[in-house]
């Protein structure tokens, strides 16, 4: 992910305000937990230009 942003001038992380998961540099991760599904990573980018 920060390879994207380097090579990315016109994507902006836009920080995702939540108690769930698990904070990362970029986005939020869900970890695999049996009945919860396989685990799921978020990061919420916007086009700047």
């Amino acid at each position: 992910m920060v390879d994207f942003f380097a090579n990315h001038a016109n994507a902006q992380e836009q920080k995702i305000d939540a108690d769930w998961g698990i904070e990362q540099i970029h986005g939020r991760q869900l970890l695999p937990q049996v009945g919860h599904g396989d685990g799921f990573f978020y990061c919420r980018i916007q086009k700047t230009a």
